[in-house]
């Protein structure tokens, strides 16, 4: 008998805990089943067909926006939009595209569902941002709804709660910063006529003639060309120039500007820009312009981009010609000779026959750039080297260039200047040896 009860036990113990893991597992069926029904009855499906949001987007005017940064308006004033802050008299220019994107985000983002009165955090609801749009049509966004993709957000005007994307939250976040447009300048490259760069150290003019820009001050660089490829980059940066920020405060009462651009434009439209150093070395710049009513802050490096000296825009090429023109090339030295003529579309030289590289070399030639200059006499160091003839059609002459060489010259510079001219640049020696390669070995 004793071994009958022994033996009895594990069977009955087993069969209990049977009949517990059932209770348990139809007890979370109940649990479930209820909180689905639960749920059925809280979640009210957001109508298909309701106005949202109860203001058209195009006519919008005024946007109060309530985020983790305090309080700030978006305000449309003669078609542009505006950014009001607290403490601050004027309002700068806000980003059109950003506030219609938000606006545009609040029409297409309707709410994923309504809760009824019961459901939610209910009396708890705590407000983390807001938005109203024409003065009504509060809406309020509060935390997560526990989905991961929503939180909870409710109308002011309306009772209950709704869920809304998870997106809200980020979007009604943003600082002031983000809406603010921080572009200086507006201009466009094909209408500016006029150019005036002034500071302490330096000032200098420029104006367009015809197809080109060209100096008028200061006077040493009167007439000399501007390089085309140089401004025009130059003038797409300024016009694309933007602050980093808005600066705390204005400039010292009275105090002149340390640097000072004006842009004439067609149609009598004038811009600027007005520039004051910081007197901490550590520090941005302070900027107004003629498009913004305030003053803003400009790091270093956009500084030196904006201030460009005289003569990092002057076109230093000392050759300008017709390269389709050229139809002779002659290269004398010293009594040696080398002479080629183009044939159609290939170049010959008298007991040579066809050569190639000479396009290249003429090339290379319309690219020659000045380091500084001219002066007027050359050293007592420097000797005639190599001469240059260009001729076209008939023999019409197109450049008569002389090279030099000088011990006197940093390694990599000879000197070259038109023949029976009194100016002479340094330049770059390569293609000085590259023609000087071309003549004819010495006689022995």
């Amino acid at each position: 008998m004793r071994f009958l009860r022994e033996s009895l036990v594990p069977a009955e113990a087993g069969y209990i805990a049977m009949r517990i893991g059932a209770l348990v597992f139809f007890f979370l069926i109940a649990v479930v089943a209820a909180g689905i029904v639960l749920t059925r009855q809280a979640v009210i499906p957001a109508p298909q067909d309701e106005r949202w949001p109860e203001y058209s987007a195009a006519a919008a005017d005024r946007v109060i926006l309530e985020g983790p940064s305090g309080v700030f308006e978006l305000l449309r004033q003669d078609g542009a939009w505006r950014l009001r802050l607290p403490d601050r008299g004027v309002l700068p220019l806000a980003e059109s595209r950003k506030v219609e994107a938000l606006l545009e985000f609040l029409a297409l983002n309707k709410p994923i569902r309504r809760l009824s009165n019961s459901a939610g955090p209910g009396g708890g609801f705590q407000p983390r941002a807001a938005v109203t749009v024409e003065g009504r049509s509060r809406l309020e966004i509060g935390g997560d709804d526990g989905s991961g993709v929503g939180v909870f957000a409710r109308m002011a005007d309306k009772p209950g709660l709704m869920v809304l994307s998870k997106d809200y939250a980020d979007v009604l976040g943003r600082l002031p910063a983000a809406y603010l447009d921080t572009r200086l300048m507006d201009l466009s490259v094909e209408d500016v006529l006029v150019i005036r760069m002034s500071s302490m150290h330096e000032g200098w003019e420029i104006q367009r003639k015809k197809e080109e820009f060209v100096f008028v001050k200061p006077d040493i660089l009167g007439s000399s060309r501007v390089q085309r490829e140089a401004m025009d980059l130059w003038l797409h940066e300024l016009g694309a120039l933007q602050a980093v920020s808005l600066a705390p405060m204005p400039p010292e009462q009275g105090r002149l500007p340390d640097l000072a651009l004006i842009l004439r434009q067609k149609g009598g439209r004038n811009s600027f820009l007005k520039l004051w150093r910081p007197l901490d070395d550590s520090k941005p710049w302070m900027v107004s312009s003629s498009r913004q009513d305030v003053f803003f802050l400009l790091d270093q490096e956009r500084v030196e981009k904006l201030n460009r000296n005289a003569f990092s825009l002057i076109d230093r090429r000392l050759v300008l010609v017709e390269l389709g023109q050229v139809r002779r090339l002659e290269l004398t030295h010293a009594g040696r000779v080398f002479i080629a003529r183009r044939d159609g579309e290939n170049w010959r030289s008298e007991g040579a026959g066809e050569l190639t590289g000479i396009d290249m070399r003429l090339w290379r030639l319309t690219d020659l750039q000045y380091e500084y200059g001219p002066v007027g006499a050359l050293p007592a160091s420097a000797e005639q080297a190599l001469r240059l003839v260009l001729k076209g059609e008939k023999g019409v002459p197109l450049l008569d260039l002389v090279f030099y060489t000088d011990s006197g010259l940093p390694g990599g510079q000879c000197w070259a200047g038109r023949y029976g001219e009194k100016a002479f640049h340094p330049v770059d020696s390569r293609l000085f040896m590259d023609l000087k390669g071309m003549l004819p070995p010495l006689a022995e």
